[in-house]
């Protein structure tokens, strides 16, 4: 009988740890922003317009470069030049 208890409660654990599991919300349709450092953007005012991001999915990664921010963008980023040139003194 003791055995049954705690098996049922190991299920009931193991079903809270998955619902808390970042991939299941991302399964669920949803998707995050990391910054260049792969820390998740938590609030639309960390944004900078020309950031460079990563938006995360359930599927896979996609690299992002932020157009709008908050505030109007005052935290300007300029773009990075293509690769193999220089950037414009």
């Amino acid at each position: 009988m003791r055995l049954q208890a705690e098996r049922q409660r190991l299920l009931a654990a193991e079903r809270r740890l998955h619902a808390l599991d970042p991939r299941a919300v991302l399964a669920r349709g949803y998707a995050w922003v990391e910054d260049s450092a792969g820390t998740p953007v938590t609030q639309a005012a960390a944004l900078a317009v020309g950031q460079a991001v990563t938006g995360v999915w359930a599927d896979g990664r996609a690299a992002l470069r932020v157009e709008e921010a908050p505030g109007g963008g005052s935290r300007r980023i300029p773009p990075r030049p293509p690769a193999g040139t220089l950037p414009a003194a």
